[in-house]
Parts: structure tokens; sequence; C-alpha cells
């Protein structure tokens, strides 16, 4: 379960470090924030038990 949580972080860190230093991003604030609150969702995936 722990690697969930590096794997979120690492996607969100990546995210910020796009939306900041790539400039060919149209919108880049609006896609580093939608992409940071995408992020989670992979955690609560992982959660969620079949029936």
């Amino acid at each position: 379960m722990s690697r969930d949580w590096v794997l979120v972080g690492v996607l969100m860190v990546t995210a910020l470090l796009e939306g900041v230093f790539r400039d060919d991003v149209a919108w880049r604030p609006l896609v580093a924030i939608v992409a940071v609150g995408i992020a989670p969702v992979l955690l609560w995936r992982r959660t969620a038990r079949p029936r």
C-alpha cells in the first residue's frame, strides 16, 4: 500500500513540475491543478472491493 502513496506523490510532483516548466502546454495552471486533483483517485480505486 505504501507503494501506492509513493506513486501518487511522484505523479503529483511531476504534474506540478510540468505545469511550471513546460511552455508548450495550453492553460498550464488549469492542467496542473486537474492532474494533481485527479492523482489521489488512484488510491480510492485500490480500496474498492469487488462484490
